[in-house]
């Protein structure tokens, strides 16, 4: 996506700068009604652009869809991209969890994202707007977490239903080292009181071994890629790892020469 994809998203209309397109001329809920298909069955990567332009189709002006445009040339451009898993029976749930902070313009929620991997790829993620405004980066991580870990033992249900059991605890990788902190308390802070029943739950998983809430660099969070609009080569990396078409390892090294 361009590099000012949130300032073309928000632009305001202008009747001559940027006007707002009619549906005879581009139909901007159908068109993203079809990719956003392809982007939720096998296109990670590309859940936030597709998730932030869902947020403002009902204003249809030239630089939105400039931005879908930008969106669908480039799902086309990879249109023969697969998800790669490798069989193994001995797979691990892995999973990743990232929020920004008030990186909308309009409500100054923040984004968040997750990504479940399993056999060498991600198999569930998610790019949404959190339901209510963050008060730190603390907060808004401890909101993202809270989905991710629900999302963790639904899928944690499945796995088992379907014969692949999971060693207990499972390990969610976070960047926010006080969220991480925190769900390892026995106690809220007092800066953190307004978010107790989140935290509280967390520390529960946590104590019951369930779910194993463990700090990742942020350069290392794949999750990255669901909450903002990346640099090409940082974005190149963490789908490479998403689609299964490198290791964490080899991804890594290409992305940072380390």
């Amino acid at each position: 996506m361009p590099s000012n994809f949130m300032d073309l998203l928000f632009a305001p209309a202008d009747p001559i700068a940027n006007p707002i397109i009619s549906t005879d001329d581009c139909d901007v809920r159908g068109i993203l009604g079809v990719v956003s298909w392809g982007i939720l069955a096998c296109r990670p990567a590309e859940a936030f652009p597709s998730a932030a332009l869902a947020r403002r189709v009902h204003i249809p002006t030239a630089s939105v869809i400039k931005c879908l445009l930008n969106l669908c040339a480039y799902c086309l451009e990879h249109e023969h991209d697969e998800l790669i898993f490798k069989a193994d029976k001995d797979a691990r749930l892995v999973s990743y969890v990232d929020s920004s902070w008030a990186n909308d313009p309009e409500t100054h929620r923040s984004w968040f994202g997750y990504s479940l991997m399993w056999c060498g790829a991600v198999f569930a993620w998610r790019a949404k707007l959190e339901p209510c405004v963050a008060l730190s980066s603390r907060d808004a991580e401890a909101i993202a977490a809270v989905f991710a870990a629900r999302s963790i033992i639904t899928y944690l249900i499945l796995l088992s239903e379907l014969g692949f059991t999971q060693q207990l605890p499972l390990d969610l990788h976070v960047d926010n080292k006080a969220t991480v902190d925190g769900a390892h308390m026995s106690r809220v802070h007092k800066d953190s009181r307004h978010q107790a029943m989140r935290l509280r739950w967390l520390q529960e998983i946590v104590r019951n071994n369930i779910v194993n809430i463990r700090h990742i660099a942020t350069g290392d969070n794949i999750a990255d890629i669901f909450t903002k609009n990346l640099p090409s080569r940082l974005h190149q990396h963490f789908r490479a790892i998403l689609m299964g078409h490198a290791t964490i390892a080899i991804a890594l090294t290409v992305a940072y020469g380390t």
